[in-house]
């Protein structure tokens, strides 16, 4: 009896599901570059999303790229005899990096930044230069859970020392209208020497909107359609009468 059922079930399922929209996704990359000394802002923006496209479901970004720190050191040469001899000194940089995407009084962005640390020790010599690179990456979500905290959790981090605690936003921020995407860097040298190091930033902002299709007012179901749908709906009623017909034969006494 059970298999009788089933089958018709089955069919019916899939035509209904057949009929219902997809999920669909729509995709944007804004590169960030900017560099500078001690204090560099950078401005884009991210393209909204189109609510007459649909419901959104979630916004996610990913952000990845490398942050670089050079320059030259400041001599450190002491006196002692007939020349100067370099002594050498720990050098410590530590460069913040805030990211927030404005709308009007909204929008979204770090709550704390993403703290980088770079450290050596200098020679004292004179003209001797620096590089430090670290790449990074972390992963954010908006969603209906966290539209109800109002922020996101960084996920998939790599990178920075401190990574953000939390990210601030909510997925209504990314619909209506453009968000002016703000990076700033801020570098601090910790080492006690007037060094004047040139902090550069280069990554790929990648942003996805995931949501349902609204449907379109113009679409009629095809013939091939309906006409499974009904067979199906037919062959679930023949079966339902077979299985009550069975069950009254069932029940009754035996003579």
């Amino acid at each position: 009896t059970m298999k009788m059922i089933k089958k018709p079930l089955l069919v019916l399922a899939t035509v209904i599901f057949s009929s219902c929209p997809n999920a669909a996704t729509i995709n944007q990359f804004i590169p960030l570059d900017q560099s500078g000394v001690l204090v560099s802002i950078t401005t884009n923006s991210v393209q909204p999303f189109d609510t007459s496209l649909g419901s959104i479901n979630k916004v996610q970004l990913n952000l990845n790229g490398f942050v670089s720190v050079s320059g030259v050191y400041t001599p450190n040469m002491v006196w002692g005899g007939l020349a100067p001899t370099p002594v050498p000194y720990p050098v410590n940089f530590t460069v913040g990096h805030n990211l927030y995407g404005l709308i009007g009084l909204g929008g979204f962005g770090f709550d704390t930044p993403a703290t980088y640390m770079f450290g050596s020790v200098a020679t004292g010599v004179p003209g001797e230069a620096y590089m430090f690179q670290r790449p990074f990456n972390f992963d954010i979500k908006f969603d209906d859970v966290t539209n109800l905290l109002g922020f996101a959790v960084p996920t998939n981090v790599s990178g920075p020392m401190l990574p953000p605690v939390q990210i601030n936003g909510q997925t209504d921020e990314f619909q209506g209208s453009n968000l002016l995407l703000l990076s700033q860097l801020i570098t601090e040298d910790h080492s006690g020497m007037p060094n004047t190091p040139l902090t550069s930033l280069h990554a790929v902002l990648s942003v996805t909107y995931d949501y349902t299709p609204a449907p379109d007012e113009n679409d009629v179901p095809e013939p091939n359609t309906l006409a499974l749908l009904g067979i199906s709906l037919l062959g679930f009623a023949t079966t339902c009468r077979s299985v009550r017909r069975e069950r009254r034969l069932l029940r009754r006494p035996r003579s």
